[in-house]
């Protein structure tokens, strides 16, 4: 009798530590999972502000580089031909860079200031030739007379009368007049899959 006395108590303490055991691991468990929860509410919370962060134009400037390179057409290829290249002197002391992109037929580099545009021709109705820089909706229109810079999302002119060597002789023509109106009065609306001004 004295023998199973101490047998049967520890067996009685045994028996009780079984519901503090389980009690343990119950607790531990829902700790590691608020714990897995919390870090993928961080990664959420940090994938939403990336996104907030990038630029509003994002998708725009993404659709003006696809028309960059599109290739162009052989009226765009002919009418970069006749686009003067060098310094172009302007009003009130101002100049405008204009040089031919190596190894990119057709595309120019046209710097004013401290501004670099990449502009590619447009065909247009009215004899002038038209650079267009689709990102930054700047446009450089070359007339016999001069040439000149136009924002369009503004609007307005950047910097007239313009000049390079080969427009120091000409003179004003009505061919010129038509084409400031056209290229002032609203702005060009490539067609799908090309670059071309819109018919009129």
């Amino acid at each position: 009798m004295n023998r199973l006395l101490p047998a049967a108590c520890s067996l009685t303490l045994m028996l009780a530590a079984l519901p503090l055991a389980a009690q343990t691991t119950a607790g531990t468990a829902p700790t590691a999972t608020g714990k897995a929860r919390a870090g993928q509410a961080t990664t959420d919370a940090a994938s939403r502000k990336r996104a907030a962060a990038r630029p509003a134009g994002a998708g725009a400037s993404a659709s003006a580089s696809n028309i960059l390179e599109l290739p162009l057409s052989p009226a765009q290829l002919a009418a970069a031909e006749r686009v003067h290249t060098g310094r172009a002197d302007c009003e009130k002391k101002q100049s405008v860079q204009v040089d031919r992109v190596a190894g990119q037929p057709g595309h120019f580099d046209v710097r004013f200031g401290a501004r670099s545009f990449r502009m590619v021709p447009e065909e247009t109705t009215t004899g002038a030739v038209r650079l267009h820089d689709h990102r930054a909706q700047v446009v450089w229109l070359q007339i016999p007379s001069k040439s000149m810079m136009l924002d369009q999302r503004a609007g307005q002119r950047l910097v007239d009368v313009c000049l390079h060597a080969e427009q120091r002789e000409g003179g004003p023509t009505q061919v010129a007049v038509s084409a400031v109106d056209d290229a002032a009065s609203k702005p060009a609306a490539p067609a799908a899959g090309s670059l071309l001004e819109p018919a009129r």
